[in-house]
């Protein structure tokens, strides 16, 4: 079964130390933030697929 990523890291915040669950509103600004998606996207093809179809259909060029 696939889960969504926001699964996998309300799990590892609930078994780490953090003081709060995860909340997507709240942590995957702070999680994401100067990080590079093509980095992530040249090692999973869902991940590419997807941003590719973002940025096609917003007018810009795929990775």
């Amino acid at each position: 079964m696939n889960f969504p990523p926001s699964y996998y890291l309300k799990e590892i915040f609930e078994i780490g130390n953090c003081r709060d669950s995860y909340s997507k509103a709240r942590d995957a600004n702070r999680i994401l933030r100067n990080k590079d998606l093509a980095v992530a996207a040249a090692q999973c093809p869902e991940l590419k697929s997807f941003l590719n179809t973002i940025l096609t259909l917003s007018g810009g060029s795929a990775l």
